[in-house]
């Protein structure tokens, strides 16, 4: 008892900033899940043949990207529909994908944690994950269907087990590094080639000596399980994972004005996708920290959009000249305006062009402070510069240097930050950290930070009574119903209407009318190698004490299944899986 005291006397600040975060996480992870449908994000129904592939609908996916992100989605979505009969299908796609993701998220700011942990103070941590839980590109790779938040997640794990292998701490470090690696690297080419980049450079700029840690049989290792995930993915795909295939409105190459090209008279006027979707500088600045495509907090489609309130209100009749004027009105908190206007701008233009102007000019500030603290802080140089990289990358493969055309004129796609948002995020984590470290205006600096992003995201709202209905029937699905009662009330502020017994008030609210083939969820077709590979991390990851019968336990399984992935009998076989049974058992 006294040791606890003793404890909480010390740590009082770190445990409070840790409340602070679970804290964060939990209600942005509710918040998301009720007010925006995964139905609604981009290329769902194109990943959605991975869901009918596990299902045996199709004999092969078509696609060219991993598995095992998609396969811990459908896995979920699976015992889901096992649980719950009265799911709709999109409602278990829905659930399903927030879970999966809010999980990995978790996981993924672990490793952010542990990384920081080793340069910045860790009380000052938990606060800068606190406010990742609440930025425009942490909220947008938990809602999407894709595998980019699988790199987030394995980001901060990368770079801690580079600096223990640097540091001599243990070869296990070595193994837990491959397999990560490998599950990452065999996800999605962008994915690898980005990761592996800014591996490649950390280890020849600060961590040479990494390489000389490193013996023949890890990078056999290494080989093994890299090719033996490629043939389980190339055989389940019937494609290779560099083998992409764009729309025929990307097969088309940017002209270099597009890199130079910003129109100061528009960013004043017209801040959005309609008059930027030809400027690099446009759609990056305003796309970073907002959402300049349309595709998730500005979707038409979204609560946070719809039902934004707008607490500006601007006075005009035509062209008619009105005094310049300002009211306040406190019970409706709302500000009205009238004066002297030169367009005819409706109140929620104005506000919505403010929030797009605003993150504009953050994003500037962020990327202007990751390259000076690049400048200063060598050790830390390629993760501040990190998400220049993502950029580059983009901008190199829109210009058709990859071999393929990746470009569409007509909207400024490829170029959306959400390709490598898990970038910005992870330097953007290293940022604050160091922020942080000067004591100087932290909490005001958070409380900034957290409240200009709930603005960006579209806050506040005023909800309708559809809107209500929705969130009620949406929170009565999920095992946390009842203890969400204090985050519900702060969105609508109708507790008595609340219930949790899942019965179904308003029935098929999202998107009732699926465009999505159905299918018959049960596991039909399962990557096997993949889920090795995971399970086998997970495992020396959970525990050390297990660590070295868990790597003879892993040689075993590796020498059964590399003949019957890769089709070749060898003699050696019987020999190859008697030692790794003799080594395991000893």
């Amino acid at each position: 008892m006294i040791k606890v005291y003793q404890y909480v006397k010390n740590e009082y600040e770190t445990i409070f900033y840790r409340i602070i975060f679970y804290l964060s996480f939990y209600i942005t992870t509710l918040f998301f899940y009720l007010t925006y449908s995964v139905i609604d994000s981009p290329d769902l129904a194109k990943y959605y043949k991975y869901f009918e592939f596990y299902s045996g609908s199709i004999t092969a996916v078509g696609l060219e990207q991993g598995h095992i992100y998609f396969f811990l989605n459908y896995f979920i979505a699976f015992t889901y529909s096992l649980i719950y009969d009265f799911f709709t299908l999109n409602e278990i796609l829905n659930i399903a994908v927030h879970t999966t993701n809010s999980f990995i998220f978790l996981f993924g700011c672990m490793g952010i944690k542990k990384c920081l942990a080793e340069k910045y103070d860790k009380k000052n941590i938990y606060l800068v994950l606190a406010i990742l839980c609440f930025l425009p590109p942490s909220f947008q790779l938990r809602v999407t269907f894709k595998p980019e938040i699988l790199a987030f997640a394995c980001l901060g794990w990368l770079f801690l087990y580079l600096s223990k292998i640097y540091q001599n701490d243990g070869s296990i470090n070595i193994i837990k590094f491959i397999l990560l690696f490998s599950l990452v690297i065999t996800s999605k080419i962008s994915i690898a080639f980005l990761i592996s980049v800014i591996l490649l450079l950390e280890i020849f700029i600060n961590k040479r000596k990494v390489f000389s840690k490193l013996k023949l049989t890890h990078f056999l290792i290494f080989l093994l399980i890299v090719s033996s995930l490629s043939i389980e993915n190339t055989r389940m795909n019937d494609k290779f994972i560099n083998q992409v295939e764009h729309e025929e409105k990307y097969n088309n190459t940017v002209d270099l004005s597009f890199f130079t090209k910003f129109d100061q008279n528009d960013f004043i006027d017209n801040p959005n996708k309609y008059f930027f979707y030809d400027s690099f500088i446009g759609i990056t600045m305003f796309d970073s920290f907002n959402d300049f495509f349309g595709l998730y907090n500005n979707s038409e489609h979204t609560e946070l959009n719809i039902e934004r309130k707008q607490f500006f209100k601007v006075v005009f009749r035509g062209g008619q000249v009105l005094p310049l004027n300002m009211k306040f009105d406190k019970n409706d908190v709302l500000f009205t305006f009238s004066g002297l206007y030169d367009r005819g701008w409706n109140e929620k233009n104005y506000i919505d062009e403010t929030r797009m102007k605003t993150s504009f000019i953050f994003s500037l500030i962020v990327y202007f402070l990751l390259l000076l603290f690049a400048i200063f802080k060598k050790s830390l140089r390629i993760i501040f510069v990190s998400p220049f990289i993502g950029i580059f990358v983009v901008s190199v493969s829109a210009l058709g240097f990859f071999g393929t055309n990746n470009y569409d004129p007509n909207t400024g796609d490829s170029f959306k930050t959400f390709y490598y948002g898990y970038l910005l995020l992870f330097a953007f984590s290293f940022l604050l950290s160091q922020i942080f470290e000067k004591k100087l205006f932290k909490k005001t600096i958070s409380i900034v930070l957290v409240l200009l992003m709930l603005f960006f995201l579209g806050f506040p709202f005023k909800y309708s009574q559809q809107t209500e209905e929705m969130i009620i029937d949406k929170n009565s699905q999920i095992l946390t119903c009842k203890y969400n009662y204090p985050v519900v009330n702060l969105f609508l502020n109708v507790n008595e209407k609340i219930k949790c017994d899942k019965s179904r008030s308003t029935k098929n609210l999202i998107s009732p009318d699926s465009y999505m083939p159905p299918i018959d969820f049960g596991l039909k077709k399962i990557p096997f190698i993949n889920i090795f590979v995971l399970f086998t991390y997970l495992l020396l990851f959970s525990s050390k004490k297990i660590s070295l019968k868990v790597s003879s336990f892993s040689l075993l399984l590796i020498n059964i299944v590399r003949p019957l992935v890769t089709f070749i009998n060898t003699p050696s076989l019987i020999k190859d899986v008697k030692k790794s049974t003799f080594e395991f058992l000893r």
